[in-house]
């Protein structure tokens, strides 16, 4: 019982640390750039960072304590110079999982990735 229990909360711990058996079609990168997530449907806009990004993706934690959930809302992450449209896709005490709306090249990521030091 003991074994089955451990692996239960095994699961569940990986549920929550991002660690899940979730396959992603671009492998993410840690980073901390300072960016503005907007929501034009709401006219509101959201100050945070983007914590994870990929080619395909962005992982953008908000500022506030409160994660609200927004799964769906189409947004726009603006940084210094640049605009990134896409959808919320998932909610987490992590944050918000943003789908591209489309792919950035490998090189526009090394100069997304490359701004986490500076940031």
């Amino acid at each position: 019982m003991h074994a089955r229990n451990t692996s239960i909360l095994s699961a569940i711990t990986r549920l929550f640390d991002g660690q899940s058996a979730v396959k992603r079609a671009y492998p993410r990168s840690a980073c901390r750039i300072a960016a503005r997530l907007e929501l034009p449907e709401k006219a509101f806009s959201i100050d945070g960072m983007i914590i994870e990004a990929s080619r395909g993706g962005i992982l953008f934690r908000e500022s506030s304590r409160y994660i609200l959930d927004r799964r769906g809302a189409p947004v726009v992450v603006h940084l210094p110079g640049l605009e990134i449209k896409g959808d919320i896709v998932n909610v987490s005490p992590l944050g918000y999982g943003v789908r591209l709306s489309h792919l950035i090249s490998e090189e526009a990521l090394g100069e997304l990735l490359a701004r986490r030091a500076a940031a």
